[in-house]
């Protein structure tokens, strides 16, 4: 997961139907809530799952990652 703490990013995908989605994410927005819906599910599956989004920094960017063992330890202890 990513958490924007200064600056832009645009996060892209491109739907089922063919169609682009584009939105652009601010301090305080994150990407990568998908790992949120992996971690809380029972039986609890090992594949990660794909990522649909491409982000890009429009200008200087801070962000915060977490890795998705990071998430998952999170998940299973609070």
């Amino acid at each position: 997961m990513l958490f924007v703490v200064r600056g832009h990013l645009q996060s892209s995908q491109v739907l089922r139907d063919g169609l682009k989605s584009c939105c652009m994410l601010g301090p305080g927005n994150f990407s990568g809530d998908e790992l949120l819906s992996w971690c809380l599910c029972r039986p609890f599956i090992e594949c990660l799952p794909p990522s649909s989004s491409t982000l890009v920094t429009l200008k200087t960017t801070e962000a915060f990652g977490l890795e998705a063992e990071d998430v998952k330890y999170v998940t299973q202890h609070f």
